[in-house]
């Protein structure tokens, strides 16, 4: 596919050097990847998989994921699941949904967080626990992610920037069902119905994040980050 840089535009030059083909270059660099990976046709467009997790530790070698979640905004699609009673009676935790949880993450060319790209929580947490189950988790360069916590730290002037605190200062429904005690360690141990309340909580927190991100991204710089 012939790529003629002089007729793009700015945004489709950032979406080109931003996203990456499968062999972990971007399409300016592998332009013959556009056509047999994005068959619809240029631009390539990012596809953006708002993402969170929910852990019983702040920490991957004491805690697993008993929840996870990834919005697709562009086609209203949900992914995730919760944890079952029988995988933590098993003793094989999270390993089964670590894969499953990988597998949706690939489906999108960037993964948004809050407080979770490199030296935070979700992406860490999500990568250590893949290495542990043996889980192929994406090499850099294979996917992009955007951390709206820079973008509402950076650009806004609160008193915390805690996710629930900005989108109650944007006016953005959040948090309908937030963390309680007794459901949350009952859920650790496999409750039934504290593992829905927390997936419930899980859910809040990925379908209030895309009107979060469509208000201050214009605000900030577009900046090429991997997982």
């Amino acid at each position: 596919m012939e790529l003629n840089i002089k007729k793009l535009t700015k945004p489709e030059l950032a979406i080109l050097a931003e996203s990456r083909c499968k062999h972990g270059h971007s399409y300016l660099a592998h332009p013959q990847c556009l056509k047999a990976e994005h068959p619809e046709g240029f631009p390539v467009k990012r596809h953006l998989g708002f993402f969170d997790i929910e852990t019983t530790h702040l920490k991957a070698s004491f805690g697993y994921v008993i929840s996870y979640r990834v919005w697709d905004d562009d086609n209203k699609k949900m992914y995730g699941r919760n944890l079952t009673k029988r995988e933590i009676r098993s003793y094989k935790f999270d390993a089964g949904l670590v894969q499953e949880m990988v597998e949706d993450l690939r489906k999108f060319t960037h993964v948004v967080v809050y407080w979770g790209k490199d030296r935070r929580h979700d992406l860490p947490f999500v990568r250590s626990r893949a290495i542990k189950a043996g889980v192929k988790f994406p090499l850099y360069g294979e996917l992009g992610v955007i951390d709206m916590y820079d973008m509402a730290k950076n650009k806004l002037s609160l008193h915390s920037y805690r996710l629930g605190t900005v989108c109650d200062f944007l006016g953005i429904p959040a948090k309908g069902h937030p963390l309680k005690g007794d459901p949350w360690l009952k859920a650790q141990v496999g409750d039934p119905a504290s593992l829905e309340y927390v997936g419930i909580h899980n859910e809040e927190d990925v379908l209030c994040m895309p009107p979060v991100l469509y208000i201050l991204e214009p605000f900030y710089r577009r900046m090429k980050l991997s997982v």
